[in-house]
């Protein structure tokens, strides 16, 4: 029968783009189809979005935050916005006897706040041509540029000497907190960063770094 393989990660070093991508192998004798439901809504309790471009490919929703996080006493700081284009997945993928396709699925995500890039007038228009451009690059080679992005950030880990089970610990912990920021970020992650769900994936003003 048909085997698959799901990925879905953030590039490491196109920071605005988040992929999804689907191996499948068709090893049987007999043409074979995988049914997709898309759940994506353009709502959400934190932001006020709405859909601002869309067509067969691709759709691109843009708000702002409901309520920004400002220091107690202090004026309420100005409310960031996102822009947010990705692929529209097919209802189904059909794979002849034999065969094996891949593909990814690319959404491209913009802060209002980030500096817009040479040839964008706006934020969608900046999330968008980075969305075109990356759907025109294979799904091994969006993966490749990944993983090489991943290998230069994990140089080297923490020796620790006669306690496997600490160094095993410590170099987890030091794994997950350079997932949870970027060198070219001046924002810190949610308290929970983001191994797990504590505040929602929320970054507050007063986090310690």
């Amino acid at each position: 029968g048909a085997r698959a393989v799901q990925r879905t990660y953030f590039h490491q070093t196109k920071k605005h783009l988040a992929v999804t991508e689907l191996e499948v192998d068709n090893s049987a004798r007999e043409p074979s189809s995988i049914l997709l439901q898309d759940s994506f809504e353009a709502s959400s309790p934190d932001l006020e979005l709405k859909v601002v471009s869309k067509d067969i490919y691709y759709v691109c929703v843009e708000g702002r935050v409901s309520l920004s996080e400002s220091a107690w006493g202090m004026p309420a700081a100005p409310r960031d916005g996102i822009v947010l284009c990705r692929t529209k997945p097919p209802h189904s993928i059909d794979l002849v006897s034999n065969s094996s396709i891949r593909v990814a699925w690319i959404a491209s995500v913009w802060r209002h706040s980030d500096p817009l890039p040479a040839g964008a007038d706006s934020t969608l228009h900046a999330a968008l041509q980075e969305w075109a451009n990356a759907s025109l690059v294979e799904a091994e080679d969006v993966l490749a540029s990944h993983i090489q992005g991943m290998a230069r950030l994990w140089r080297g880990g923490i020796e620790v000497e006669g306690d496997i089970d600490v160094a095993r610990m410590v170099n987890s912990s030091w794994w997950n907190l350079l997932l949870s920021y970027r060198s070219d970020e001046h924002l810190s992650s949610s308290p929970g960063g983001l191994p797990n769900d504590c505040y929602c994936g929320h970054s507050f003003w007063d986090v310690e770094q």
